[in-house]
């Protein structure tokens, strides 16, 4: 048989490299849980303010700041507006108290509303029982309120009458009373005609006539000083035998005439004989007849002088009428 040949020799076998050795891996701890709570909110300032610095955005005249990054370059950019503010409602007028009647306007006791220092009331016209209330403590020196019909110049005491110009007439706060300046076509106080430039100064109880409307002019201090004043006829002819009349007013007119708040029916007194006026919380009688006199507690008084008078004091205007100031029981 044939010689087999030898097998090859093996080649050694190398051993594989083992990987170094690793420290042991550490279990990670689980994550802390976020907050609950929300992130604040950017604050956002503003201000007003005439001229916008460059470098801030602004809408409608107010600076943004603290604004985040994209807002305030859509701001600049012209591509963001903010809503206009809204309407604010208007408040609803709240009707007034009527005016009292004027008739019984000396023996009126209630309490004025809002303590309104002056009154200018309707008596007659359109606006019948209106009034306008005026608040002295508003009122600066010449500060000017306007009167006249509706139209081009708004008025504060406005009257419908076509005889009336739109401009009629002023009323001047001065030294803490009213003066009345007609600026148009003859307007009367009382029976007293003004033209055009006349004045006046104004007292309570006087009557302001402007065509067919009749205002009635009223200080809240003389009202309350004048409520419980009356004038009586003490003696004197059978037809003023117990007359009484109240003291409504800063003058008051005494005499014969149709126009005289104390008017008598003797006919030895004047038409117009004398007047009774309040000025600095005192009264005053000034002689005005012509041809008659006029005494107070037995003195006469020279044409046209005044005497002061007090309650209780006796003033004659003829040799039957006696008249006596008195407070109202």
């Amino acid at each position: 048989p044939l010689a087999m040949p030898p097998p090859p020799p093996r080649e050694p076998e190398v051993p594989l490299a083992m990987p170094p050795p690793q420290p042991p891996v550490q279990a990670e701890e689980p994550p802390e849980p976020e907050s609950l709570e929300p992130e604040p909110l950017p604050v956002t300032s503003l201000e007003t303010t005439e001229e916008t610095p460059e470098e801030m955005p602004a809408v409608g005249g107010i600076v943004l700041r603290g604004l985040p990054p994209h807002l305030e370059r859509s701001l600049r950019g012209g591509r963001m507006e903010l809503e206009p503010p809204a309407a604010e409602v208007p408040a609803v007028a709240q009707p007034d108290v009527p005016l009292f009647d004027p008739e019984a306007f000396g023996r009126s006791t209630t309490a004025w509303r809002h303590h309104a220092d002056f009154v200018v009331g309707y008596l007659e016209g359109s606006r019948k029982g209106q009034k306008v209330d005026l608040l002295g403590s508003e009122f600066s020196e010449d500060r000017v309120l306007t009167i006249g019909s509706p139209g081009q110049r708004f008025n504060d005491i406005e009257v419908d009458d076509a005889e009336i110009s739109n401009d009629q007439a002023i009323m001047r706060y001065r030294s803490g009373r009213f003066t009345l300046v007609n600026n148009r076509s003859e307007i009367q106080v009382n029976s007293l005609a003004l033209g055009e430039g006349d004045e006046v100064v104004l007292m309570t109880g006087d009557r302001i006539h402007l065509g067919d409307t009749v205002l009635l002019f009223l200080e809240r201090r003389v009202v309350e000083a004048l409520r419980n004043l009356r004038m009586e006829v003490l003696e004197g002819v059978r037809a003023d035998m117990g007359k009484t009349f109240d003291l409504n007013k800063e003058r008051l007119m005494i005499g014969r005439g149709r126009n005289c708040d104390i008017r008598l029916a003797d006919p030895e007194v004047s038409r117009v004989h004398c007047v009774l006026v309040l000025r600095n919380n005192r009264f005053f009688v000034q002689h005005r007849s012509e041809t008659n006199p006029t005494f107070v507690n037995g003195i006469s008084l020279l044409p046209g002088a005044e005497r002061q008078v007090v309650v209780g004091d006796r003033i004659q205007v003829s040799s039957q009428t006696v008249l006596q100031f008195l407070t109202r029981s």
